[in-house]
């Protein structure tokens, strides 16, 4: 039962959720905004993808010894 609660949950959320985000990082990208942080939670909602640092994280911890 709680299965299910959870599926239909997310059968009329996502979409919702889909459209708040887009409208989140629309409102950033016009905005010139680097990140956007949910203030009751204190995450971080959306932000600049070219701020990511993955790849040269990945990069410097491959040359480590």
């Amino acid at each position: 039962l709680e299965q299910t609660l959870q599926q239909r949950q997310s059968e009329l959320l996502g979409p919702i959720m889909d459209r708040i985000i887009t409208a989140t990082e629309q409102v950033r990208a016009a905005g010139n905004f680097s990140m956007v942080f949910d203030a009751g939670s204190g995450g971080l909602v959306t932000a600049d993808p070219s701020l990511d640092l993955s790849d040269q994280v990945l990069s410097r911890l491959r040359s480590m010894p």
